[in-house]
């Protein structure tokens, strides 16, 4: 039964190459999330950066953030409900 026993060797390679393939797949999806939170981090800190200097458009960024965020956790932490219209240039 030579048939048999290759056929069983290629169902076991073919598992191997399943789990190998599973196993690539996680990887390149880990990278694609690393790779958008580094862009996030970077992205965020120059629109910090951006606020902090005053830019030109720092209050329609901050109007645009704080009409955006709906978690109450997150707008305390960005310092948005200590904000009000006076207190608008404030810092994050």
């Amino acid at each position: 039964m030579k048939s048999n026993t290759t056929l069983n060797e290629l169902l076991k390679k073919q598992a191997k190459l399943k789990e190998l393939i599973k196993k690539e797949t996680k990887k390149a999806e880990e990278k694609t999330k690393q790779i958008y939170t580094q862009k996030c981090i970077i992205v965020g800190s120059l629109i910090l950066d951006y606020i902090n200097n005053n830019g030109e458009f720092s209050k329609q960024i901050l109007n645009i953030l704080d009409s955006s965020i709906k978690s109450e956790n997150e707008k305390e932490l960005l310092g948005f409900n200590a904000l009000t219209d006076s207190q608008s240039e404030t810092k994050i």
